[in-house]
């Protein structure tokens, strides 16, 4: 297995439901392992100016360093705020367990097996629902 370096990921977004958006499109093409939304109060200065946000969310997540120009450009596209914030951090010091389940979860980048909150990501496939094993036709669901 190639090396590669390993990040812990920070990716903010102004809302739960912006969150959600975001770390599924990033778990859909395997950008990320998954992530934790940790949501609190906001203060910050916006183009001069104190802002107060009631919610506002930090996604955490990791990932591995050929990940990174993609992931980026990916929260760019599904986050609604105009300088979405996305850091990486990479640890000192990390567990071999820990290291081996981001290999096996980023490894493959096929989607075809991702499933979000029970919910099959991939196309439908009708062939499971069929009655009757080792039916090959295909149209008939009867």
């Amino acid at each position: 297995m190639e090396e590669h370096e390993y990040y812990e990921v920070k990716i903010s977004a102004e809302n739960q439901a912006q969150a959600e958006t975001i770390l599924n499109s990033l778990l859909e093409k395997r950008l990320v392992t998954g992530g934790q939304f940790l949501s609190s109060p906001a203060r910050f200065l916006w183009k001069g100016e104190i802002n107060d946000m009631p919610e506002y969310v930090t996604i955490t997540s990791y990932t591995t360093s050929e990940h990174i120009t993609d992931l980026i450009e990916d929260v760019r596209s599904t986050s609604e705020e105009e300088v979405p914030m996305v850091t990486f951090v990479s640890p000192a010091a990390m567990n071999s367990e820990l290291q081996d389940w981001i290999d096996e979860t980023l490894i493959d980048s096929s989607p075809a097996a991702i499933s979000i909150s029970g919910v099959d990501a991939r196309a439908d496939d009708e062939d499971d629902e069929l009655e009757g094993e080792g039916d090959e036709e295909l149209g008939d669901a009867s």
